[in-house]
């Protein structure tokens, strides 16, 4: 995929992380309550959001992944409809309820946890791993 895709919803335009954004990164990574269940310690000053903007950009540039981190059902019809992919994965730390009740609500499947799968900030956590195929999409 040469140029990032721009999807609309009813009520936000996706765009890339661009530059720009560099401010909106840090103000967003700097609470605390958002960086509690990822892997990203809070950024203390906005220079930091530079290397999470260019690992999201590098991720995309190496056709790796896509971040645009909201409108969830808009990016799984994305994905199943523009990119034709056949399985969508997640990966949640265990205690984020309100990403669970989030997949959960858009039918994706609780498929069991990866013990002790993630290493951050000098521990290791369990994640569970939740699914979405194509053909369950399609049918719900």
């Amino acid at each position: 995929m040469r140029n990032f895709p721009t999807l609309v919803t009813e009520r936000l335009d996706l765009v890339e992380i661009q530059q720009s954004h560099l401010k909106d990164l840090f103000t967003l990574f700097g609470n605390r309550k958002v960086t509690e269940f990822y892997n990203l310690l809070p950024l203390v000053e906005e220079q930091e959001g530079q290397k999470l903007l260019d690992w999201f950009q590098s991720r995309f540039k190496d056709e790796l992944g896509i971040r645009w981190g909201i409108a969830l059902k808009a990016v799984i019809d994305f994905g199943f409809n523009e990119l034709d992919i056949n399985r969508i994965e997640a990966e949640v730390m265990q205690g984020n309820i309100a990403s669970e009740k989030l997949l959960e609500k858009q039918n994706f499947t609780k498929e069991g946890v990866l013990r002790k799968w993630m290493f951050w900030n000098g521990q290791h956590y369990d994640m569970t791993m939740y699914s979405l195929l194509k053909n369950e999409y399609r049918h719900k």
